[in-house]
């Protein structure tokens, strides 16, 4: 019981993208609720430097990349700038982090094959996903955060075009 605690307190993931169980913590520690309330004063701003961080890497990046976008008349938040990466991904991850960009893949394993979902949908590993499961391989988040520069953005973009090829459209 202990060790199922445990694992549900670790919001369901004992390696970070493999989710076994169902579970989740919505208890800040004391430490992290302070740092939240003291946040949430500055939401707005915070919002908009990541609107704009994004806009530029879009603007930058999007001729020749395949960027995010947003559907007309929609407003996104930016937490993630996810670029698409067929067939170098890891090599773009090498390449960026060579030169200190970080990234991150929220979701390299598709959901229809964590163990989770087995118990609910058994076979649902099998199932024919084409689309989510080339995705799974492609995708890539670069740095939109809003303490990023205008000269970090810039670092970022000629980063990417150091190291990824352009996609033809």
């Amino acid at each position: 019981m202990a060790a199922l605690r445990g694992l549900l307190r670790e919001r369901a993931t004992r390696v970070s993208v493999h989710h076994r169980e169902h579970g989740s913590c919505f208890e800040p520690a004391e430490v992290e609720a302070a740092i939240g309330l003291a946040q949430l004063g500055r939401l707005d701003e915070r919002t908009d430097r990541r609107r704009h961080n994004a806009a530029y890497l879009a603007e930058q990046l999007g001729g020749d990349y395949l960027v995010p976008t947003v559907p007309e008349g929609r407003d996104h938040v930016w937490h993630q700038f996810v670029m698409r990466f067929p067939g170098e991904r890891q090599a773009v991850i090498d390449g960026l982090t060579e030169r200190g960009i970080g990234t991150l893949i929220y979701y390299p394993i598709p959901i229809h094959r964590q163990a989770y979902l087995q118990s609910f949908m058994p076979g649902a590993a099998d199932l024919d996903l084409p689309v989510t499961n080339r995705l799974s391989d492609e995708v890539l988040a670069i740095p939109v955060h809003p303490m990023l520069s205008d000269e970090d953005l810039a670092t970022i973009v000629g980063a990417v075009r150091a190291v990824a090829t352009p996609v033809a459209r």
